[in-house]
């Protein structure tokens, strides 16, 4: 049994190095089984650096689709935008960028998620490339 927080509602551990208990723990939790997981977590300081290894590691791919908004991104003295495709690019993959923009920044709504599903075709590897925002409507798209 999980602890329980102080509304009464269990919590579930999540450590990053064993997805495979967190996943069994919220399938517990659900009642069911999970039918999304992520297979992997790179925390390292060069994980940017190996998403192109991470993105092969899966099998042969298409096409990566990378969505992101137009809020620039730093690694180190590099934008990390034009950083992650280049490197994607130079790995030999097809690269294909949806970038969203809205005055005022995007906001995970109806009309970004059905942007973004429209760009996703069956065997893509999706990119999300951003802030919590980006991430939100990226995993809703490519759930839909």
């Amino acid at each position: 049994m999980s602890p329980l927080t102080s509304t009464g509602q269990p919590t579930i551990a999540f450590d990053p190095d064993d997805l495979e208990a967190f996943y069994a723990a919220a399938s517990r939790f659900a009642g069911r089984p999970r039918a999304t997981t992520l297979g992997r977590i790179d925390r390292s300081a060069d994980a940017a650096l190996r998403l192109a290894e991470h993105v092969r590691a899966g099998g042969p791919v298409a096409r990566v689709l990378v969505v992101q908004d137009e809020t620039p991104m730093q690694r180190s003295d590099a934008d990390l935008k034009p950083l992650i495709q280049d490197l994607l690019r130079s790995a030999g993959l097809s690269v294909t960028t949806v970038t969203l923009s809205a005055p005022g920044g995007v906001h995970a709504d109806a009309a970004n998620v059905a942007a973004v599903a429209e760009a996703i075709r069956p065997g893509d590897v999706v990119v999300s490339l951003g802030s919590g925002s980006i991430t939100d409507i990226t995993k809703h798209a490519a759930f839909t």
